[in-house]
């Protein structure tokens, strides 16, 4: 019984600290491919389209489109991320344009829960009105 117990343990373990991502897991462009609330998935399209570039200094840039007036904007955030193994997290740090001793100041802007994760697939949790959307992205191999 011990050594069946073992086992199990084993391939638990195993199995859940394999779905945790690594920072080279993250690393490229994530392209938003919609989000799913309450049940339902909501595609993107022309106004709610988003993609974010992890690099590998720890720097990010993300680009989304959205309707303003019938006028479609755009607007980018770059800054510095961190990810948490231990919560399964990313962080996301707003590039301040002010430098103290010559460093570029970066602020703490907000977290994003990691729910799944695969090769091809990263999905965030963001909370909207206390109500959780999972938004999904997929890895594009374009620079």
């Amino acid at each position: 019984m011990r050594v069946l117990l073992f086992f199990l343990f084993s391939w638990i373990s195993s199995t859940v600290l394999s779905q945790v991502p690594t920072d080279e897991e993250i690393y490229g462009t994530w392209v938003k491919q919609g989000y799913e609330f309450n049940g339902s998935f909501y595609p993107t399209n022309a106004w709610n389209s988003e993609s974010i570039h992890f690099k590998e200094d720890y720097s990010f840039n993300a680009f989304q489109t959205f309707l303003n007036r019938s006028n479609i904007d755009t607007a980018t955030a770059k800054g510095k991320w961190s990810f948490n193994a231990t919560s399964n997290a990313l962080f996301f740090f707003a590039d301040e344009e002010r430098y103290a001793n010559n460093d570029k100041i970066f602020r703490y802007a907000s977290t994003a829960k990691i729910s799944f994760k695969s090769d091809q697939y990263l999905v965030i949790d963001s909370l909207v009105n206390n109500r959780t959307l999972h938004i999904r992205f997929q890895k594009t191999t374009a620079t």
